[in-house]
């Protein structure tokens, strides 16, 4: 399944694939547009390519998504704090960015996900969910609780409970995905 058809059967505000652009041959660029205007392009890459394709083996490539969903807002955090350890905005301007750091990041990781699978789309998205979700609380057990120097109840009701937006988005997303195809 290629990315631009998850886009098509998720059909948000009516995302169709470029005209002229066929599924067995799109070329080195695709293109979607959204209610009429350009919204992004994709280039094929080697590494990208790998990623998508089926020379990775499916659980490793959920492992490796889920280790990004963490590692990418992990890393757009630290531009938000001083040298000393101190936040550089407010705080709930802060959470509220990482929220939606976080959100795009799972969204485009999902459909990468998604781009290479062909059936069963609700358990993948199940699946998925509760991976992701174990591995970005496993990771901050590890590396953000001594960081912050928070105990596991602070964190959970602070940081830990956002995580489950991931079961919500992709078991969300194979739903969509699995109802739109059956039209």
């Amino acid at each position: 399944m290629d990315v631009l058809l998850i886009l098509e059967a998720l059909n948000p505000f009516g995302a169709k694939a470029e005209k002229g652009l066929s599924r067995e041959n799109q070329g080195p660029k695709k293109k979607f547009k959204i209610g009429g205007g350009e919204i992004g392009s994709y280039l094929k890459s080697s590494t990208l390519h790998h990623i998508r394709g089926n020379k990775m083996n499916k659980y490793i490539k959920i492992v490796l998504f889920g280790f990004l969903a963490w590692l990418i807002p992990f890393i757009a955090s630290i531009f938000f704090f001083a040298p000393g350890g101190g936040l550089l905005v407010d705080v709930f301007l802060f959470k509220s960015i990482m929220i939606v750091v976080g959100s795009i990041v799972g969204a485009l990781l999902l459909v990468l996900y998604f781009s290479k699978i062909s059936k069963e789309f609700l358990r993948e998205g199940i699946v998925v969910g509760v991976a992701w979700f174990a591995i970005n609380i496993i990771l901050d057990l590890i590396v953000l609780l001594p960081l912050l120097q928070i105990d596991v109840g602070n964190y959970s009701a602070q940081i830990g409970i956002r995580y489950l937006v991931i079961p919500v988005m992709s078991i969300a997303m194979g739903y969509a995905i699995a109802q739109n195809l059956k039209k």
